[in-house]
């Protein structure tokens, strides 16, 4: 058995000299990078949320340890374990606040695009 010759077959197509093929593989270019912004906008705010998720556990995690050195009376480690809760909580929530919006538009963007 001999193997085929696939060169021959995509030879004249790749001396070709017309503008079509070239007009439709830009077009084609342009869209991917576009649908690469996009995806880029959709999974960093996803990547993002997840972060925010982690902190805001960390930050129960603290409010957990605050109330268990309440109940041992050590007010004062309790009093510093809130106020780490407390920051880690609401940076949680700036972190949402920055993640959201990043992706609902990078999920928008790609709708709009795949629809067009």
């Amino acid at each position: 058995m001999q193997p085929e010759r696939h060169g021959q077959t995509a030879q004249p197509l790749v001396r070709s000299n017309r503008v079509d093929t070239f007009a439709v593989r830009n077009d084609i270019r342009a869209l991917s990078i576009s649908y690469r912004s996009g995806t880029l906008q959709k999974y960093s705010g996803v990547l993002i949320s997840a972060v925010a998720w982690v902190v805001f556990l960390i930050g129960i995690a603290y409010f957990l340890l605050a109330a268990m050195q309440q109940q041992a009376e050590e007010l004062g480690a309790g009093l510093d374990s809130t106020g780490q809760g407390i920051r880690y909580c609401l940076s949680a929530m700036i972190l949402l606040a920055v993640a959201v919006p990043q992706w609902v538009m990078g999920e928008r963007r790609l709708s709009r695009l795949l629809s067009a």
